[in-house]
C-alpha cells in the first residue's frame, strides 16, 4: 500500500482496530475510515492514530511516501532506517502532548458515559465503564508527570541562562585582569629602548653604538651625557637572520621622547640610520628604534602591524607603551589593550 502517508479506505470487512479494538463502523452501521501500516498491514482508524479527515487529505497530496505505525517505526529506530509518517516532522512539545491527552480522555469520558447508559446489571457495560474509567486516570496521571517534567525543563533552561550570564561575565573580569596586569609590566618598561638591525658580530662595543647614535640624531649633549643602562642581545629576526639587538633602560623621560621624536623625523625624511653609521663593521641597512614591549604587547604589535600591510588600517604606532591604531586619517584613534580589540577592524 504506497497511497501517501495513509491509504484511506471505506472498511467493508470485519477487521478491528489495532488501536482501540472497534470495528471500523459506527453504531448506525456506517463505514469508518481507517489506514493501513505499509510494513506490518496492520489496520487502524483514521483517528485513533491521529489522523482526521483533514490533515491525511493534505499530507496526501504533499508527499508520496507510505505510512508506518508507532510500532513499525520504533523497531526500525536502531536500523538506521526511519519510515515518515503523519505528523513525524518535528517531534510534539510537551504542551501539544498535553493537549492531545486531554482530547484522548474528553472522548473517552464520552464512551464512559454512553456506556453508563447501559441496563443496570450489565457486567459488560460496568466493566467496560470501569476500564476506561481506569484509562482516563492514567492520562491524568500522564499529564501530571509531564505538566512535572516541563517545570524542571524550564528551571534547567533558566538555570543554563543564568550559568551562561555568570560565564560571561567571569571570561570578561579575568580579561580586566589580564589587561590591568598586562598593564603594569608594560609601564615598568618606561624609559625602555631597543635599537634593532645591528650586525650579528661579537666585538661590538654597547657605549659606542649609544655614543655614536646620539651624534646620528644630534642628540642635546646635557640629555646624552648620563648614559643609561646598556645591554647587547643575539636575535633572530623573521627571516632568521641573525642580528644584535641593543636593550637601552633607565633613560629619562626627555631624553628617551628625543632620541624617538628625532629618529621617526629622519624615517618622514627618509634619511635612515644605517648600521654602518653606528659600528665599524656596520653594512648599508637601516637601524629601527622601538619602545620596549612586554611579550603580550609585542603580540598585539605584530598582529596590529599585519592589519596595516592588508591595508585594513593605514597607521599603528607605539607612544609610551601604549599601542595605538587608526584607520585612516580622519577616523579616531583606537588603543589596543587585548586581542579582543582588532574585532572592531573585521
Amino acid at each position: 500500500m504506497t497511497m501517501y502517508h495513509v491509504s484511506i479506505i471505506m472498511a467493508s470487512s470485519s477487521d478491528v482496530c489495532q488501536a482501540c479494538s472497534r470495528e471500523f463502523r459506527d453504531r448506525a452501521g456506517k463505514f469508518l475510515k481507517k489506514v493501513i501500516c505499509a510494513k506490518c498491514k496492520k489496520q487502524y482508524h483514521t483517528t485513533c492514530v491521529g489522523l482526521d479527515q483533514k490533515s491525511s487529505g493534505e499530507l496526501a497530496r504533499k508527499n508520496n511516501e507510505p505510512w508506518h505505525c508507532a510500532g513499525c517505526r520504533r523497531l526500525s529506530v536502531g536500523q538506521n532506517v526511519r519510515p515518515k509518517s503523519v505528523g513525524d516532522q518535528a517531534s510534539p512539545t510537551p504542551q501539544q502532548i498535553s493537549s492531545q491527552l486531554s482530547s484522548i480522555s474528553s472522548q473517552l469520558n464520552q464512551i464512559k458515559n454512553a456506556a453508563a447508559v447501559c441496563k443496570d446489571g450489565d457486567s459488560l457495560g460496568e466493566d467496560f465503564s470501569s476500564k476506561i474509567e481506569s484509562i482516563i486516570s492514567d492520562i491524568e496521571e500522564i499529564k501530571s508527570t509531564i505538566a512535572a517534567q516541563n517545570e524542571k525543563i524550564t528551571e534547567l533552561e533558566n538555570a543554563h541562562i543564568e550559568l551562561k550570564s555568570e560565564n560571561v561575565k567571569l571570561k570578561e573580569e579575568i580579561k580586566s585582569t589580564k589587561i590591568s596586569v598586562e598593564l603594569d609590566k608594560q609601564k615598568k618598561l618606561e624609559g625602555n629602548l631597543i635599537v634593532s638591525g645591528l650586525p650579528a658580530t661579537d666585538d661590538l662595543n654597547p657605549i659606542d653604538i649609544y655614543q655614536n647614535l646620539c651624534i646620528e640624531l644630534n642628540i642635546d649633549g646635557a640629555l646624552s651625557a648620563s648614559v643609561p643602562k646598556l645591554k647587547l642581545v643575539a636575535a633572530a629576526n623573521k627571516n632568521s637572520i641573525q642580528e644584535n639587538v641593543l636593550y637601552m633602560s633607565n633613560l629619562s623621560v626627555a631624553l628617551q621622547s628625543d632620541i624617538l621624536n628625532k629618529y621617526k623625523q629622519g624615517k618622514r625624511e627618509k634619511t635612515y640610520i644605517r648600521s654602518a653609521d653606528l659600528v665599524a663593521n656596520g653594512d648599508s641597512k637601516s637601524i629601527y628604534i622601538n619602545e620596549s614591549l612586554t611579550g603580550y604587547f609585542q603580540l598585539l604589535f605584530k598582529k596590529a602591524r599585519d592589519l596595516r600591510r592588508s591595508g585594513v588600517v593605514k597607521y599603528v604606532w607605539i607612544k609610551e607603551g601604549r599601542l595605538n591604531v587608526r584607520v585612516d586619517d580622519k577616523s579616531k584613534i583606537y588603543q589596543i589593550k587585548h586581542s579582543d580589540d582588532f574585532q572592531r577592524f573585521k
